[in-house]
């Protein structure tokens, strides 16, 4: 059984204030790859959890169940898509995480950026027909279902040029 201290060493602690210590553990080679996955982890999480409260504050539409859900996997597919990510690059045995993470992610980021042009006309068609000229809409199934395959299609294939490059 482990001891206390091999649990808790300096070489598994996550800093939250201290830079310089965190600089010196990156200096000396102590963040691998199982130790700085949950940096990226935690900062993923914190700027989509916050870009999802601030599109709360002042609320233009009518919030509904759908529009919570929609928040819901507007933070958990950025989560669970990293994480999937990390495990196809090798996980804690991986190499480079962050550097293929944040590129691969930028160009998919852009060419799905692209699949948005047919996915908003479908939405102006659908809203048109569903709400004519009301000014406030309310989210639906439909496009919570949009966004969770798209968010979904995403991030599977993020991972999956992860792991294309993590094999050679």
């Amino acid at each position: 059984m482990s001891s206390y201290k091999e649990l808790y060493s300096k070489e598994k602690q996550m800093y939250f204030w201290k830079i310089e210590s965190l600089k010196s553990d990156i200096n000396n080679k102590k963040l691998d790859e199982k130790a700085s996955f949950p940096y990226i982890l935690i900062t993923i999480a914190l700027y989509i959890f916050f870009a999802e409260v601030m599109a709360y504050i002042p609320s233009e539409e009518e919030d509904n169940l759908w529009t919570y859900t929609t928040s819901v996997i507007g933070i958990l597919m950025p989560i669970l898509g990293t994480i999937y990510a990390y495990k196809k690059n090798g996980g804690e045995n991986g190499k480079s995480f962050a550097n293929k993470s944040f590129s691969i992610s930028f160009v998919m980021g852009i060419r799905f950026l692209v699949y948005l042009i047919p996915i908003m006309i479908i939405l102006i068609g659908y809203w048109e027909y569903r709400y004519g000229e009301q000014e406030l809409i309310s989210v639906t199934p439909f496009e919570v279902i949009l966004h969770a395959l798209w968010y979904g299609l995403l991030y599977y294939k993020i991972a999956k040029h992860i792991s294309d490059v993590s094999k050679v």
